[in-house]
């Protein structure tokens, strides 16, 4: 199950580090054993988790605000960015790639598992996934080159989205 946002909260796909434990009474703790026959740390779900993300995923992207989104965080403006648009920019991508990367994996999964098309196209997916978890970083201009690599990957989602129907 993927993760939803909305604009301006952090990027579902990397845990923030300043966050609090959660109430584990709100939770439904799923462990598994790991290879040493040890238990695993549970694996915590939201139990409204399921709802909010059916929700969030019935309404449709308006691809005009993702392509707008995508061209401020590409420098197409004609003013730099400070490190507090570039956060928000990277929070509105990583909103955006969560929505766009279930179906992107969904088709991935119907291709032949071991053709060169499926290699390549999870490969690609795997990347962006990383890309994700890797955070704007300390300055500038990380947070720059950061943003810009979350607007290609973004891109990418939208102009295979035709293929994977």
């Amino acid at each position: 199950m993927w993760p939803t946002l909305s604009i301006g909260t952090p990027c579902p796909l990397r845990p923030g580090p300043s966050e609090p434990a959660p109430d584990s009474s709100d939770f439904g703790a799923d462990t598994r054993s790991t290879t040493e026959g040890t238990t695993a740390q549970p694996q915590l779900e939201p139990v409204g988790a399921a709802t909010a993300a059916s929700r969030a995923r019935s309404v449709p992207l308006d691809l005009g605000t993702v392509r707008y989104t995508i061209s401020r965080a590409r420098g197409q403006s004609s003013v730099p960015l400070h490190y507090a648009e570039l956060s928000q920019l990277e929070s509105e991508l990583c909103s955006y790639i969560s929505r766009l990367l279930p179906a992107a994996k969904e088709a991935a999964d119907k291709l032949w598992h071991g053709g060169t098309a499926w290699h390549q196209r999870i490969s690609r997916l795997d990347g962006i996934e990383r890309q994700v978890g890797q955070g704007l970083g300390p300055g500038v201009l990380s947070a720059h080159v950061q943003v810009q690599q979350l607007a290609k990957d973004c891109q990418w989602l939208i102009d295979h989205q035709g293929q994977q129907q």
